[in-house]
């Protein structure tokens, strides 16, 4: 098994790495020079990959003190976005076996460790098949939407559809799969980018209120009432996102539906209406159309909230993504716990990918958050993936 550490800050480039890296190699993670010291303590490594920009220290600093503290027949490989030739020099005269300007392709990298695998006249390297990568580092990594499923990819597509256009979307999915997601990232691309967001789980209001919530209210309206401000003015030149919106009560939906036929809200107790600018993007885990037919949901709101429409697999139809996810997901928790750096170890991947997922992105959050909490070691094994 040739053990490979990245040290890097950009956790993208860790789980993209783990993920095309062929089975034979063993990659180790570190985000600070700091943790790679630690790590060059712990383990016999044969590639040190070191980014030029660290948070802690300078890159070739490092690789002067780790090459100190790693004897033997460790490569070490400078990986960076400067393309100088003073740095280059400057690594290379520090004992960088190679120097590579990112972004770099996976055959690129392979290459390099075939070269040095080759040299010390073991097996060479086979090169990792990358035709399932999207081209770029932020093609998979896009809005935040991990993954590189056919699925994913025309989500991101219909993210830049329908993000500039100013119609209604509907976001269908489970829940846990990231459809509040999707529509942050429909704001980012809108002209609405710089106007507020705002987010309400319609099943979280009580009917009683809901109106007031919605639309506001004017002073006197009701015992105790005052002038108050609703979701729909608060969100004015931005985007409204009605999460659950097969929640709303049948009563509540009539006066939704005049909202976004005449963009103009009326508080209630008010005298007259307001005008406001609002695009509106719901979501829900039901089916909707079954909820018309059986009279739950007016079957004219649901065309009109249903202008675009996004369907969010569960992440057991899209099972190749969870070795991207996973990594991610890790990445973006371990700080939080005791492992500073780790390998996920094959049967614990594979106990990823035989799990149904009923909780989708939510419930591996999850998983792997309590993985590393219980992590005593670098290791991340198969015991320490547990389901309730």
């Amino acid at each position: 098994m040739w053990k490979v550490l990245l040290v890097d800050d950009e956790p993208r480039d860790h789980a993209i790495l783990n993920l095309t890296l062929p089975p034979y190699f063993e990659l180790y993670s570190c985000y600070t020079g700091q943790e790679a010291l630690v790590v060059l303590e712990q383990k016999e490594l044969h590639f040190v990959l070191l980014d030029v920009d660290l948070p802690d220290i300078n890159g070739i600093e490092l690789l002067k003190l780790l090459r100190r503290k790693q004897e033997g027949g460790t490569v070490f490989i400078m990986v960076s976005g400067y393309n100088e030739p003073e740095i280059i020099v400057e690594a290379v005269k520090s004992g960088a076996a190679e120097y590579l300007v990112k972004p770099y392709s996976i055959e690129t990298m392979n290459r390099v460790f075939q070269k040095y695998i080759h040299q010390t006249r073991q097996i060479p390297l086979p090169l990792a098949d990358t035709g399932g990568i999207v081209g770029s580092i932020q093609n998979i990594e896009e809005f935040g939407l991990i993954g590189k499923s056919e699925s994913m990819r025309k989500i991101r597509e219909q993210i830049h559809r329908f993000g500039p256009a100013e119609g209604t979307v509907l976001i269908t999915g489970e829940s846990g799969t990231g459809k509040e997601l999707i529509t942050r990232a429909l704001h980012q691309t809108s002209r609405r980018r710089e106007g507020p967001f705002i987010a309400v789980n319609c099943g979280a209001i009580p009917e009683s209120i809901f109106e007031t919530e919605l639309f506001g209210s004017a002073e006197g309206a009701y015992t105790d009432a005052t002038n108050r401000i609703g979701l729909f003015e608060t969100a004015n030149r931005g985007t409204l996102f009605l999460d659950e919106v097969g929640e709303m009560p049948l009563s509540v939906q009539v006066k939704l539906l005049r909202v976004l036929e005449e963009q103009e809200i009326r508080p209630v107790g008010a005298s007259k209406g307001k005008k406001i600018d609002v695009r509106v993007v719901s979501a829900t885990n039901q089916d909707l159309s079954t909820a018309v037919e059986g009279g739950r949901f007016r079957r004219d709101l649901y065309y009109r909230l249903n202008v675009f429409r996004i369907n969010v697999p569960p992440l057991r139809e899209r099972k190749e993504d969870i070795p991207l996810l996973a990594y991610y997901l890790l990445h973006m928790q371990k700080s939080r716990y005791p492992t500073s750096s780790f390998c996920l170890k094959d049967l614990a991947l594979k106990k990823l990918l035989e799990h149904s997922w009923p909780g989708n992105v939510r419930e591996l959050k999850n998983v792997l958050e309590r993985a590393l909490c219980l992590a005593d070691s670098p290791d991340i094994g198969p015991e320490l993936i547990t389901f309730y």
